[in-house]
């Protein structure tokens, strides 16, 4: 708050969204404010209003108006289909007319970026810049009012966000900071004086390492050296001799990489200026069918498929939301992405070969992964009854789930089927440390397989013997640092 007497913070246990609550800054006992919040809230220059967004369904995200301690909430504005408002806060002008915040826009099927400013009496809208990013999080005003800070990313294979300053009378944008890791999108600050810049710097780290398919953890072999690669943070396969396809960002290049079950025996797939990641293996081994933003570098990913030795490149989709995932007799390739006729994720299938995409569902649905003997399918679909996104098991051929189950919502959640077809399996609570956790497909409740002490898993796979248990495990680590303005 604006005299330093509470702090504003938002909690979820993982069973539901985020609430905010409020905390003397002397300490004691928080006070809930909203039990649904979904960003950073700003608070007005002399601290009797909150502004908040809330994602109201899936087409829609709204600013909210309230009291400080949550009474009178009231819709200020709202976007809905291919506009929405970014759940990284908002932040209210010093002279108390303008909430400023970071807004998506989708054009000509490509995610962008812009900074808008709503009125505070009126709830009408407008751009405060007409500079597009590929990313972009938290916004603060300069405590004079002349211009704001935000952090975004300005092509979409800038692995971090950079801090720029936006003019507020001219719209002009200017970046401030070239770091090579980047800032983390939600912590931003700004002192009094507006002199220095409090900024996070967000690096990961990850390894790609084997234990056995029992679970033991108490000598993993590691496969990869170097943590600064963050290799299999985007993704990993096996081909059925064992040799790994990997996301590495090595050299500061984001690509994919081949290597024998050992560890030995590496070499790139492919070496260009795009993000290539997701990476998935054909059946026969014949092809890597892969995620990037080839051809044009925008923010948005397409479906590629690439020969096993990294040649003869082939686009198969326009658009791909999701990891990918071929199917059992390897013809086909399962993929999400967004139907803007509807306003939601939709399921859809394209030949190993190419050709049209068709659609596989008419569920909300994302993340498909086929069990091993090709009778079963497992992925993310929304539960219009309860209102949320639960994981279902459902026949390959199609139709509505068979069962259901609430994993935990953490952020590197990707659930996988064992080699056995039995078992789904995914992190189980706490995210840190991660570990593996097994859930029976008939239902049941969940058994602990792994007992690791540090570190989050990042991606998991299992070995095509059945025998073995890839990770890819590390932590982000993070760095206040003030930036200081010498002018």
């Amino acid at each position: 708050s604006p005299d330093g007497n509470f702090v504003y913070y938002l909690f979820s246990d993982r069973t539901k969204g985020m609430s905010l609550y409020q905390v003397s800054s002397l300490g004691g006992r928080p006070r809930k404010l909203l039990e649904e919040c979904d960003s950073s809230v700003a608070i007005s220059p002399d601290g009797t209003k909150i502004a908040y967004v809330k994602y109201e369904d899936q087409s829609k995200s709204s600013i909210f108006i309230a009291n400080s301690d949550g009474s009178d909430e009231r819709r200020l504005a709202s976007l809905e289909n291919t506009k929405w408002f970014t759940g990284h806060g908002p932040s209210w002008s010093p002279d108390g007319k303008t909430i400023a915040v970071t807004a998506g826009i989708l054009e000509n099927g490509v995610e962008a970026m812009r900074l808008l400013g709503l009125n505070v009496e009126s709830g009408s809208v407008r751009e405060l810049s007409d500079k597009r990013w590929t990313g972009a999080g938290r916004v603060v005003w300069v405590p004079d009012g002349t211009s704001l800070i935000l952090t975004a990313a300005e092509r979409a294979d800038e692995l971090g966000m950079q801090a720029w300053r936006v003019s507020h009378s001219s719209g002009e944008a200017t970046r401030i900071t070239s770091d090579v890791h980047g800032h983390d999108d939600t912590s931003l600050g700004i002192t009094a004086d507006g002199e220095t810049l409090l900024l996070v710097t967000r690096q990961n780290f990850s390894r790609i390492e084997s234990i056995p398919a029992s679970g033991v953890t108490s000598r993993p072999v590691r496969l990869t050296s170097s943590d600064s690669n963050q290799e299999g943070f985007y993704g990993f396969d096996l081909f059925k001799d064992g040799r790994i396809v990997f996301w590495s960002f090595q050299d500061g290049k984001s690509d994919l990489w081949v290597m024998n079950a050992d560890g030995g025996g590496r070499r790139r797939l492919t070496s260009d200026a795009f993000w290539e990641g997701d990476p998935v293996v054909s059946s026969d081994g014949r092809y890597v069918v892969f995620r990037s933003n080839r051809p044009e570098g925008q923010a948005v990913s397409r479906l590629w498929r690439i020969d096993s030795d990294g040649g003869n490149a082939v686009q198969l989709a326009t658009r791909a939301d999701s990891a990918p995932e071929i199917s059992t007799d390897g013809k086909s390739v399962v993929f999400s992405a967004w139907n803007e006729a509807e306003n939601m994720p939709s399921l859809w299938k394209v030949g190993i070969d190419g050709g049209d995409p068709v659609r596989v569902s008419h569920l909300p649905i994302g993340q498909t992964i086929y069990s091993p003997d090709g009778r079963w399918a497992g992925g993310y679909s929304l539960d219009e009854t309860a209102n949320r996104w639960r994981y279902g098991v459902v026949p390959a051929s199609g139709g509505l789930p068979v069962r259901q189950f609430d994993f935990p919502s953490f952020q590197y959640q990707l659930v996988r089927w064992t080699p056995d077809s039995r078992s789904l399996s995914h992190i189980g609570t706490p995210p840190d440390p991660s570990n593996i956790w097994l859930q029976d497909k008939e239902g049941g409740e969940p058994r602990k397989l792994t007992d690791f002490t540090t570190n989050y898993i990042f991606r998991h796979e299992w070995s095509p013997d059945g025998k073995s248990l890839i990770l890819a495990r590390g932590r982000p680590a993070f760095d206040v640092v003030l930036l200081k303005d010498e002018r």
